[in-house]
């Protein structure tokens, strides 16, 4: 009742009923022309989309919307079948949008190092994906280096593999593995043992 140009457009048929339904979910005595010229020059998949469009953003202006959005923020992480560690991530647009530049600064920062070791020979470059997965890397090996970390002890920098002697049935079942976490290979404990210091500490039973 309160939209008479679109009832009497329909009334005549020369609106379908997709056009319709989707137009009356946002239309107003001052967007009904607009509307009706839309829906008069495209399809009902035009009208919808446009109809879409149009619902989301006065959604995303709507103040209740970002406080939702920041209650809502949550990060979880699980290891994988495989070892790997897996992230997940829900932020704001502000706070995703540091993140995002954060990751960035540190991937141009590892091109920048490559460029100026011009003696070494640089392979064909990481895709992006594993670029952004070193720059996280980087990032978290910054905070732990900030003197204004919280915490002051060592404990915050060490990663701490068991590994069990040869022989003996925890070494065949478990192998090594990170405190809390999944088992490793040999491989990646000599990696991680390459570039720092290590403290190696006996435990019996």
């Amino acid at each position: 009742a309160g939209l008479p140009k679109i009832a009497a457009a329909f009334a005549r048929g020369a609106l379908s009923y997709s056009k319709v339904r989707a137009m009356t979910r946002i239309a107003e005595a001052d967007n009904e022309d607009y509307l009706l010229m839309i829906a008069k020059h495209g399809t009902a998949h035009h009208v919808e989309k446009l109809v879409s469009g149009y619902r989301r953003a006065k959604r995303l202006q709507d103040p209740d919307c970002a406080d939702g959005q920041y209650e809502g923020r949550e990060l979880s992480h699980h290891y994988d079948d495989d070892g790997c560690l897996v992230v997940k991530a829900r932020l704001p647009a502000e706070q995703g949008a540091l993140v995002v530049k954060a990751l960035e600064m540190a991937m141009e920062k590892d091109f920048a190092d490559r460029d100026e070791d011009v003696s070494a020979e640089t392979p064909d470059p990481d895709p992006v994906a594993c670029r952004r997965a070193d720059a996280l890397a980087a990032i978290a090996e910054t905070y732990l280096n900030d003197e204004s970390s919280a915490g002051s002890t060592a404990d915050r920098y060490q990663v701490v593999v068991h590994v069990y002697p040869k022989g003996t049935s925890s070494a065949e079942t478990s192998g090594a593995h990170i405190e809390n976490g999944p088992c490793v290979s040999a491989e990646t404990s000599e990696r991680i043992a390459c570039d720092c210091c290590v403290t190696t500490i006996e435990e019996d039973e």
